[in-house]
């Protein structure tokens, strides 16, 4: 992926959740480079795969198929649709492949796991998507873990629409060091990248405390000024 030009090093970059950090990974690069961008999806698929031969051999019975692989828009909406093919051609069957979006209401439901109220930027699927969910299992990629928020709430919707089971996650790079546990407690979690990046609260930025400006143009950095020139009115 470095060959793509997707880390961004030395910049100010506001996180998702408002974290400040100096270091970004830019996937949108990777659209840039479609072969490499389905061999990536291709390998999340056979890196699956073998996981769950080792299994086999471990327990001696067979792992249920992926019947629907599920993104958050925009992030995991093409790897969803090429990882489903991939499946496809494994299991010689039709995987669909389908995207959630953010919701666009104040409460939309109730934690699967907590039991607590799931609240606006969560992210549902389309009648019809939760229709092709309801008794499946579910695999849902995403193209990069920072808080694993994003994830979680994708793998809280698919249970919510009648999910058989959340078979896993995977994602092409993992900078939050993120566990199985944060995006959901599903049985797997595939980071094909895992990088360490140092995050630091507002408060705590050395970068703030530099006065180095922050990137508009990386991240949330836009909203985060935005919101910096509203308070300063």
């Amino acid at each position: 992926m470095d060959r793509a030009g997707v880390f961004v090093r030395d910049e100010h970059i506001v996180y998702a959740g408002g974290m400040h950090g100096d270091e970004w990974v830019a996937i949108d690069a990777l659209h840039r480079y479609p072969t490499l961008f389905s061999e990536l999806c291709q390998e999340i698929v056979e890196r699956f795969s073998t996981h769950h031969a080792m299994a086999k051999r471990l327990y001696g019975h067979d792992v249920p198929a992926i019947e629907v692989v599920a993104g958050p828009a925009t992030g995991g909406t093409r790897i969803a649709t090429l990882v489903a093919g991939s499946f496809s051609k494994l299991y010689g069957t039709k995987v669909p492949g389908i995207s959630a979006e953010k919701a666009g209401r104040l409460q939309i439901g109730v934690s699967y796991v907590t039991r607590e109220p799931i609240y606006e930027n969560a992210f549902v699927f389309a009648d019809d998507d939760r229709n092709l969910i309801a008794g499946k299992r579910v695999f849902v990629v995403d193209d990069v873990l920072t808080t694993g928020g994003s994830v979680a709430s994708v793998v809280e919707e698919a249970r919510r629409a009648g999910a058989s089971e959340v078979g896993g996650v995977a994602v092409f790079v993992n900078r939050g060091n993120c566990t199985s546990l944060d995006v959901g407690r599903v049985p797997l979690l595939i980071s094909l990248l895992n990088l360490n990046c140092t995050a630091w609260s507002e408060k705590e930025c050395p970068l703030c405390a530099k006065h180095i400006p922050v990137n508009p143009k990386l991240g949330h950095g836009k909203e985060f000024l935005a919101r910096q020139a509203s308070m300063a009115r």
